[in-house]
């Protein structure tokens, strides 16, 4: 679930961070900013709504890929969803 659900969000990250507004890393610049502190307060605060919503759209995709895998290997001899049932079956015994 894990290995999968990273994998859609840095091809889409340079975009975002070029989504920016020039304006303000100009201002930054010109109040004597470093480029690693433009980094750390304009470009990276600017740019987090973006990411949390990327890697939203990626754990969806991720649980949708573990639920159907799930559901797919219901017949075979270890899925999820039997290792859970028989854990709570002897847990009641």
């Amino acid at each position: 679930m894990c290995a999968g659900s990273p994998c859609p969000s840095p091809p889409r990250s340079r975009p975002i961070f070029r989504s920016i507004d020039p304006n303000l890393i100009r201002a930054a610049r010109f109040m004597g900013a470093r480029p690693v502190d433009v980094l750390r307060t304009v470009v990276v605060p600017g740019a987090l709504p973006y990411i949390f919503t990327g890697l939203q759209i990626a754990m969806g995709v991720a649980w949708f890929s573990l639920v159907a895998g799930d559901w797919r290997g219901r017949s075979s001899m270890n899925p999820l969803s039997s290792c859970s049932t028989n854990h709570s079956a002897a847990s009641m015994h």
